[in-house]
């Protein structure tokens, strides 16, 4: 998959594969738990809960500073909060008990969304804790049926672990889904620096199976996947670097080991 994964002295956040390919990452359990997240519904009045996935456009959320001071190290934050968005909820689709293992993801959860990385996160002390990597590199987020949150967990490169989340090569990225996708905001500044230094300035979180209905072609993601555009501003119109990752459930994908002494945050 790259020297990335091979050399034990390579910066964390180098990723020279990348545009070529993304991955495999560790997914690493963060600290952070259901009350430390005040939720708040985009397009909807209120806050304190996630709202139906028929309605859900994604949701932004508020982090105290008093969960930041317990998990994190804050450097001169003079700011009584941070705040980030969540992508829209989707149904887990990951059913075979290995590959849940091996994304963290709990029995009990039913639906998960991805946390873009956070507004000022660059204050952090320790970016390459567990949980700096959750608020500076984003994360996934499992809620039960409830809709409590039951599990966070965030990517990080598999140096000391087993692998546990792998992608496809890229797939061709068609602009009429940029549009469809910039309208509701689910485009965010990449914060990776070895996918920025790959050209890349926009990333996406797919839902399972995203389907565009005013599309002909449809991109091939049942399990989800990360889009990136390569566009210094989302008005640029088109690149053909534009590409899509699928995620990969295979068994022979699962059991590849990549185990180096670790793991690393991949934002830095």
């Amino acid at each position: 998959m790259g020297n990335f994964w091979t050399r034990k002295t390579q910066p964390v956040a180098e990723m020279p594969g990348f545009p070529e390919e993304l991955g495999p990452f560790a997914v690493v359990r963060t600290p952070f738990a259901k009350g430390d997240f005040w939720i708040k519904s985009v397009g909807f009045q209120g806050g304190g809960s996630f709202p139906l996935m028929g309605n859900d456009l994604g949701t932004e959320w508020i982090m105290e500073k008093s969960v930041l001071e317990r998990c994190v190290s804050a450097r001169g934050c003079r700011q009584p909060h941070v705040q980030g968005r969540f992508s829209p909820r989707h149904q887990i689709t990951v059913k075979q008990a290995a590959h849940r293992e091996a994304a963290k993801i709990p029995d009990e959860a039913r639906t998960f969304v991805w946390s873009y990385p956070c507004d000022g996160w660059s204050w952090l002390v320790d970016e390459d804790s567990v949980a700096g990597s959750f608020l500076g590199c984003g994360g996934f987020v499992y809620l039960d049926k409830d809709y409590n949150i039951v599990a966070t967990t965030t990517l990080m490169s598999p140096v000391g672990r087993q692998a546990g989340l792998f992608f496809s090569k890229p797939r061709r990225w068609n602009a009429e889904w940029t549009k469809a996708l910039a309208k509701e905001s689910r485009f965010q500044k990449v914060t990776i620096q070895g996918i920025q230094r790959g050209g890349a300035r926009y990333f996406c979180w797919l839902k399972p199976g995203e389907f565009f209905l005013n599309s002909k072609k449809q991109p091939l993601a049942p399990h989800g996947g990360f889009a990136y555009l390569f566009h210094q501003s989302l008005e640029d119109g088109t690149d053909p670097r534009d590409c899509y990752f699928a995620v990969q459930l295979e068994d022979t994908l699962i059991e590849r080991n990549f185990i180096l002494p670790g793991p690393y945050a991949l934002c830095g």
